[in-house]
């Protein structure tokens, strides 16, 4: 159980990492308002 634990979080990790990898290099959807971006989140743009 622990090391399907690891593993779980692993893939969970991998995941928002491609999540914020994705929103560093694309605009927002939305036509009136764009949130303002983190700046640790610069680090992930192209």
């Amino acid at each position: 159980m622990h090391k399907f634990l690891f593993s779980l979080l692993g893939v969970v990790n991998a995941v928002a990492l491609m999540a914020v990898t994705f929103s560093a290099n694309s605009a927002c959807c939305w036509v009136f308002h764009q949130p303002e971006f983190p700046a640790e989140a610069n680090a992930f743009k192209k």
